[in-house]
């Protein structure tokens, strides 16, 4: 099965059913010869997307932050194939509904944590697989009409987010809430210590719900933190669909409540880069319907370790240092 077959019937399910119905499965269904013709053709669907032959032509200018060129694919789009749908815009015009309200809870892509720039932890651009990985992801939503997209103010958060509103057209408005769970001040400590300090935390059997993360804040703060924006979705009727863009601690505290961990440990739950989860509302309940779902690699054939291992071969590789022992490779 091709990769972009995978999107096809992945944005299905993202979609309500009520609202595509038939339309979905017979598009998903479509042999090949008849998804490029529906498409037509090679030269249609660039002219679809203009952006891909404006950034061959402007070749390696300057970009500012946040901005990338969409990946070249000879592939039909997902949005040639499925019916294009009109985002609705935030405010007076948010749909009304008494029935399901979902809520998308995203982990920002892959990131080297500031430390091309800023410095550790300190919230720096995307790594080019990180846009990639939300490229795949916003491609899916070309046919979720968001009524806004919530984001964290940490670059990588900003940088995901934007990357879906580009696709998807929906407003992105910063929340300071979404940051990230907040450590001590590390002093100049190098990177291999502080990620050493970070699977300790989570590896440890003591950690709970108000052990400290790293010196700095714990996960019920995080939680108290974070959970009004939650609460308040539950409670109001004038939205039918949102994101929120934010960070692996921040998303494990949510999910946890959701779920009702409510201790002594956090919850057992893995966010891989660029992943997404799906809490759907039935009433004021939230209830969780998708968890850390990754558009790039759907059965997680090449994610079969945890995030945090994961992370450990990004920022070796990156840095060109073994965290094992703490020296140069």
């Amino acid at each position: 099965m091709h990769a972009v077959d995978a999107c096809r019937r992945v944005a299905a399910f993202l979609e309500t059913p009520a609202e595509l119905g038939g339309r979905v499965a017979s598009a998903v269904l479509r042999p090949r010869a008849e998804q490029d013709l529906v498409a037509g053709g090679c030269e249609a669907k660039r002219e679809t997307a203009p952006e891909l032959s404006r950034a061959a032509e402007e070749g390696d200018r300057p970009r500012r932050r946040h901005e990338r060129r969409p990946i070249r694919s000879e592939q039909p789009l997902l949005a040639s194939v499925l019916p294009l749908r009109t985002p609705v815009p935030y405010g007076e015009a948010m749909a009304t509904t008494d029935g399901c309200r979902r809520l998308y809870l995203i982990r920002h892509g892959e990131t080297l944590y500031g430390g091309g720039g800023a410095g550790p932890l300190a919230g720096d651009d995307l790594t080019e697989r990180g846009y990639r990985q939300i490229e795949v992801l916003a491609e899916l939503f070309t046919v979720v009409p968001l009524d806004a997209i919530y984001a964290s103010p940490l670059g990588r958060a900003q940088a995901t987010a934007e990357t879906i509103a580009r696709r998807n057209g929906a407003r992105v408005i910063t929340v300071d809430a979404l940051r990230e769970i907040q450590p001590g001040d590390f002093g100049g400590t190098e990177i291999p210590a502080i990620f050493a300090a970070v699977r300790a935390f989570f590896a440890s059997p003591d950690t709970d719900w108000d052990t400290p993360y790293l010196g700095g804040e714990t996960y019920r703060q995080l939680r108290e933190r974070v959970w009004p924006l939650i609460e308040e979705h539950g409670r109001r009727r004038d939205w039918r669909r949102v994101a929120v863009v934010a960070h692996g601690g921040v998303n494990n505290a949510v999910i946890g409540r959701v779920l009702g961990a409510e201790g002594p440990g956090l919850a057992n739950i893995d966010q891989d880069f660029g992943c997404v989860n799906m809490i759907d509302y039935g009433g004021d309940r939230p209830v969780l319907r998708l968890l850390n779902f990754t558009a790039y690699d759907p059965l997680k054939t090449g994610l079969e370790v945890s995030s945090l291992d994961v992370l450990r071969d990004v920022l070796e590789s990156a840095f060109q240092v073994s965290f094992d022992q703490g020296v140069p490779k």
